[in-house]
């Protein structure tokens, strides 16, 4: 089963290797290594940095060294030689441009919102629109015009932060006025051709001037099987790859999965925007198009997150509260592998409960628990996780323990449901708030 890279503010899910609560992934790595005075120092001295989750449920941070068709290298700080970790071995990771800048990172992120074409095969390329005589194509900034035609597409959409969702008996089209028309999308060009599903709707398809449109969606279907691996792009494009490779000397190479986009962006590549330089190079020498998150694909895993919402409840009747809301979502960008930050406000007693079925696999849970009551820094909170029922940690947060790393294993056939228990210390429940970061479950083949 393969995770999908999906939006929950959104993937709710950031990666955080910070020290500190509440910083993100991407700034505690700024902290840590104060910009250079040059794109060429900053190449020579740490090139870019990553976080890789691996199939045990643990993290390894550092410089990133090398990615091959077997193994990924990084140098961890303060060590002198990189690590060489198998692939299979790695679930996934997010990497950062060293010289990239706090500003540079929002734009990444606000790119998420940016209209795109989603394929059926899982591509999504931002761009935009462009109507010819010829027909409708997608114009991608580096893999070229992509012809706009129903039977390759997923999704689209037209205009900033607007979707409407797949169904499963009809396409759908959103107007710019709210209003959602269904039926069976025929073609695509200066007006959005809908047909009907059936007898039970006008016999004349309804045409739909492409200015009126915000998106459209088409009905869903089995996607065919991933090539390997997903790669989210900084601009954010999201690719199935057949294959990818990283030198600090030379940088990115990557081979497209999909043949047809695969034949387009190498004509774009062909065409030289200047001597010696082609469209992607540009993009790529601009820190637009450099890959962000890489899934190998490789594992099952679940970020809690992403999860439905939780079910909340009081630890004992002695509490009068709502506890509803006492899990609030802290939400991240799709490019950092989904992993996002939840804040959980005690006492109270927060249960998640992973989709699917992951056979005989054993469930290995992960997290960093922060303290981030409101009261003096004596006060504290007792945090007890269980896995598939079974009691497995119990830690007392605060004082002179402000955050601990966890990471328990379940029984092998487990769901992965995780309990999680918040009870005050005895201290006033204005100090029992935990920010639980980077929590996910992975299910480990074997032993």
């Amino acid at each position: 089963m393969r995770t999908p890279i999906t939006t929950h503010a959104c993937v709710a899910l950031m990666l955080a290797a910070s020290a500190r609560a509440g910083v993100s992934t991407t700034a505690a790595m700024q902290d840590a290594n104060p910009a250079p005075n040059s794109r060429e120092e900053a190449v020579a001295a740490d090139g870019h940095r990553c976080e890789w989750l691996l199939t045990d449920g643990t993290w390894i941070a550092g410089s990133l060294e090398s990615i091959d068709g077997s193994a990924v290298g990084v140098r961890v700080d303060g060590e002198e030689a990189p690590r060489i970790i198998p692939r299979e071995r790695i679930v996934g990771g997010v990497v950062v441009s060293r010289d990239a800048t706090a500003a540079t990172l929002n734009w990444i992120d606000s790119r998420e919102r940016a209209p795109f074409i989603e394929l059926t095969g899982g591509d999504r390329l931002p761009g935009e629109p462009k109507v010819t005589k010829d027909g409708a194509t997608w114009v991608h900034p580096w893999i070229g015009a992509v012809p706009l035609v129903p039977e390759l597409l997923a999704r689209v959409r037209l205009e900033w932060d607007r979707d409407v969702a797949r169904r499963a008996d009809s396409d759908a089209v959103l107007l710019k006025n709210g209003d959602v028309n269904t039926g069976f999308i025929e073609s695509i060009g200066s007006e959005i051709v809908v047909g009907p599903v059936d007898g039970s709707q006008p016999s004349e398809p309804l045409r739909i001037s492409i200015e009126r449109v915000a998106a459209a969606s088409f009905a869903e279907m089995e996607s065919p099987d991933s090539a390997g691996m997903t790669v989210a792009f900084t601009d954010a494009t999201r690719l199935e790859l057949r294959s990818i490779s990283y030198t600090r000397s030379g940088g990115w190479s990557f081979e497209i999965a999909d043949a047809k986009l695969a034949s387009i962006e190498a004509a774009a590549r062909a065409t030289a925007i200047s001597p010696g330089k082609t469209r992607r190079d540009a993009e790529i020498d601009a820190r637009i198009a450099e890959p962000r998150t890489i899934f190998f694909g490789r594992a099952d895993f679940s970020a809690l997150s992403g999860m439905s919402t939780p079910k909340s409840s009081s630890p004992t009747a002695g509490f009068r509260y709502d506890p509803s809301r006492s899990v609030e979502r802290i939400e991240r960008s799709s490019s950092t592998l989904g992993i996002g930050d939840m804040l959980i406000n005690g006492p109270c007693v927060a249960a998640f409960e992973p989709d699917g079925k992951h056979g005989a696999a054993r469930p290995v849970f992960s997290c960093e628990l922060v303290h981030a009551g409101l009261g003096d820094s004596a006060s504290r909170v007792e945090v007890s996780i269980s896995i598939d029922g079974e009691r497995a940690a119990t830690v007392m947060l605060g004082g002179g323990t402000p955050r601990a790393p966890i990471r328990i294993e379940g029984r092998e056939g487990g769901s992965g449901a995780i309990r999680i228990e918040l009870l005050d210390a005895g201290d006033g429940i204005a100090g029992d708030i935990v920010l639980m970061r980077r929590a996910v479950v992975v299910w480990r083949d074997g032993a």
